[in-house]
């Protein structure tokens, strides 16, 4: 891929996740695993250090415009920064057709759970 690609997809992912409110990084990880020569702990990596910009970026929006609660924010803040650390412990030891496995199946489990929550809101439309 070229760095214009890059750059492209990476805007596309940062418009998504800012607009739906949900991570960008399980769709970047993904595609640059299926899609370059990188070894999914490269894919992770670099993933986590090209977000961090946009998530300062995204961070700076909410707070600015009040809608982040300190006391909410430190403790979820520790708790994430421990989980992450903790977890990126455990991926680099972990071998790689077990962390493409892992998030394959966390697609499916997302995806089942999306479609059982648009089956309930289409009947109580319905009715």
């Amino acid at each position: 891929m070229e760095s214009t690609q890059h750059a492209a997809f990476g805007g596309v992912c940062g418009f998504l996740s800012a607009f739906l409110g949900v991570a960008g990084l399980p769709w970047v990880v993904t595609w640059y695993s299926v899609m370059s020569d990188l070894t999914h702990q490269q894919c992770v990596g670099t993933t986590f250090m090209a977000v961090t910009p946009a998530v300062l970026a995204g961070t700076a929006a909410h707070f600015f415009r009040g809608n982040v609660p300190i006391a909410v924010f430190v403790p979820l803040a520790f708790g994430a920064a421990t989980g992450t650390y903790l977890g990126a412990a455990a991926h680099l030891s972990t071998p790689t057709e077990i962390l493409q496995g892992v998030l394959g199946l966390s697609f499916v489990v997302a995806g089942c759970r999306s479609g059982f929550t648009l089956r309930t809101l289409l009947s109580r439309a319905v009715v």
